[in-house]
């Protein structure tokens, strides 16, 4: 189980994830790298484990909500279109997440997508995907988002849906 789930800071300091320093100023800690995180923090069975932040196969990570494991985001430009992977609380890879989209309605040929952002909660693993598609008729491209719905028990597909920008 994962336990105790935290970045680590450029500093040294241990946070919470998306939580701020109540002592340093806002815009310091957005601004300054010092407070920028630099990688993930957790605990497991008595053992710490790290997860650097590495802007290739780590962007950002969350855990599942039963710490039975951790959904990674990975960059695209390395591991192309299926760039989530599921970690065991030992940070070892269970499972590579397949882009769905292709296999959607919404697929066009030409299109170029990939994962692009993650979160977790009680409604599942919610997997957001970037698509950049060219519009042969127009001077601009298109850029529609997707939302992937996973269960997170198993990890199925339970929802692909068209997002739209807020």
């Amino acid at each position: 189980m994962i336990q105790n789930f935290v970045f680590i800071l450029n500093n040294g300091i241990k946070t919470g994830v998306d939580e701020f320093l109540p002592d340093i100023p806002l815009f310091q800690q957005i601004n300054d790298p010092e407070f920028h995180p630099k990688a993930y923090e957790w605990e497991s069975s008595g053992q710490k484990f790290t997860r650097m932040i590495d802007g290739y196969d780590t962007l950002a990570a969350c855990p599942l909500l039963d710490g039975s494991g951790l959904v990674v985001l990975q960059s695209e430009s390395v591991h192309g279109s299926d760039n989530v992977v599921i970690l065991d609380p030992t940070n070892e890879v269970r499972q590579r997440i397949i882009n769905p989209y292709p296999e959607s309605r919404y697929f066009m040929p030409g299109d170029r997508f990939w994962f692009d952002a993650i979160s977790v909660d009680v409604t599942g693993v919610v997997l957001n995907i970037q698509v950049l598609r060219k519009l042969e008729k127009y001077s601009r491209d298109a850029a529609p988002l997707y939302e992937a719905t996973y269960e997170p028990a198993s990890m199925q597909l339970t929802k692909l849906e068209w997002k739209p920008w807020t």
